[in-house]
């Protein structure tokens, strides 16, 4: 696949039990050459944001934004809107999801 033809768009609320073990599965993906990552916290109250900043993303390229809480739907529906328009694929991922 061409550079940035996947891109992975990861909702987080609360996550900090997850992610650890979720983040750790998104590193050792091999799908693409590239895959771009845009994670959206949806107004997360414990440490998420402060352990995404902190994550060492590997060969992942990571875009991480921030806003209010309105939801799952609401939240995956605002990543889709910020989304790399010249991705050709596009992967919704849950905070407690593993990838193998």
């Amino acid at each position: 696949m061409a550079e940035r033809d996947v891109q992975v768009l990861l909702s987080t609320y609360n996550g900090v039990r997850h992610l650890p073990e979720q983040l750790a599965s998104l590193s050792r993906q091999t799908i693409a050459r590239r895959v771009k990552l845009l994670v959206r916290d949806d107004g997360s109250t414990d440490e998420t944001i402060e352990l995404l900043r902190a994550w060492d993303p590997g060969p992942l390229e990571v875009d991480i934004r921030t806003g209010a809480n309105v939801g799952a739907v609401a939240s995956f529906g605002k990543l889709m809107a910020m989304a790399d328009q010249n991705a050709k694929v596009f992967m919704l991922c849950d905070q407690d999801d593993i990838w193998l």
